[in-house]
């Protein structure tokens, strides 16, 4: 495997992102998951090595303790929700535009978890009532923050497993492919 140079690495985000920018909402569509494709082949050696890092396992470590000895629920409700800023801040609409969008693939990635930690019901309702309010309703609120930190544990839980199959994907069809 031929390593890509940073400069042709570079030109490809850039060519990527003006054909995206310029592009129709199907196209978009159609650009977003060739890019996709494009980062996981070029970068996944990287993404796995992060994500498989000390730090990275003691975060998802710690999060996941968190969960499972209720420390979240005490820390959510002993928190000062009232020094967030009462309306969205940039990328909230974004978020719950892809959420909403997404539902279905939303609660996929919660099979990630133990069964008492999937539910994102209240994370979708935030979501919608953001989308449909004109007062700039927030999606992170005391209500919501336990199923968002859960959605963040299945995300890094299913990014994790997924970049370890790209990895063993040469042992599972045989082939003997020399990683460098």
């Amino acid at each position: 495997m031929v390593p890509i140079s940073l400069e042709s690495h570079a030109k490809t985000v850039a060519a990527y992102l003006n054909c995206y920018k310029n592009a129709s909402s199907a196209d978009q569509e159609m650009y977003g998951r060739h890019f996709s494709a494009y980062l996981l082949t070029a970068c996944w050696k990287k993404m796995h090595a992060r994500i498989s890092s000390w730090p990275a396992v003691g975060l998802i470590f710690g999060l996941h303790s968190a969960l499972t000895l209720n420390v979240l629920k005490d820390v959510i409700e002993r928190f000062d929700w009232d020094k967030l800023p009462a309306h969205q801040r940039r990328g909230d609409q974004t978020l719950a535009h892809v959420m909403i969008s997404n539902a279905a693939s939303l609660r996929y990635a919660m099979d990630n978890l133990e069964p008492n930690y999937r539910s994102v019901s209240k994370l979708l309702q935030a979501a919608t009532s953001s989308v449909k309010s004109d007062t700039n309703y927030r999606i992170y609120s005391k209500e919501t923050a336990y199923e968002l930190h859960c959605f963040v544990l299945a995300i890094f839980f299913g990014f994790s497993r997924s970049l370890k199959q790209v990895k063993d994907y040469p042992k599972v069809i045989n082939i003997h492919i020399r990683w460098e």
